[in-house]
């Protein structure tokens, strides 16, 4: 929970000061490599998170390794975040940003569950309708679960909206109970 918190406040400053360099993309181009490293290099992780490594030591290195490579800002932000001593929040500091960015830009990723892989004709239908009740653009993101006997669910930032058949007659049990 704290470290939720500490998400949204850190991401929240870091996109403040990306936004004031127009640097917003910039920046999250550079915090996914970032955590797209920390994700799948186990030798990086271990150096990054590791408590026993002198932070002095691992500011030179990423200094070494980096500078040049990533926008100043954003290093200097790795630096805060070490100085600190909150480097483990950096993966959910990128989702938190991501959030930001794309309400920025007024977009929003929506995942559909559904039971079967849907044709692109139901997708670009599904994608125009929550475009114009979201004001958004729209990006779905599809997958599919065999145990949804039919319908969809959708997965809307932090919001689900469950029209799948179990959905309807779970919702229909408890309205007949009430």
């Amino acid at each position: 929970m704290i470290a939720d918190t500490l998400s949204r406040r850190y991401s929240r400053a870091l996109f403040r000061a990306a936004r004031k360099r127009n640097l917003v993309e910039e920046i999250y181009s550079d915090l996914e490599l970032f955590c797209n490293m920390i994700r799948t290099n186990e030798n990086f992780r271990y150096f990054y998170f590791s408590p026993r490594i002198d932070i002095n030591e691992k500011k030179g290195a990423l200094e070494k390794i980096f500078k040049g490579k990533f926008y100043d800002e954003f290093l200097n932000f790795l630096f805060i975040l070490l100085d600190k001593k909150r480097q483990t929040i950096i993966l959910r500091l990128e989702k938190e940003y991501k959030t930001l960015v794309d309400n920025f830009h007024n977009r929003s990723e929506v995942l559909i569950i559904s039971s079967y892989n849907l044709d692109k004709a139901e997708l670009k239908k599904i994608e125009i309708t929550l475009s114009k009740f979201l004001k958004k653009d729209i990006k779905l993101i599809e997958s599919v679960d065999s145990s949804i006997l039919g319908g969809l669910i959708l997965r809307i930032n932090n919001k689900v909206f469950d029209a799948s058949l179990e959905g309807q007659i779970n919702r229909l049990r408890k309205k007949l109970l009430e």
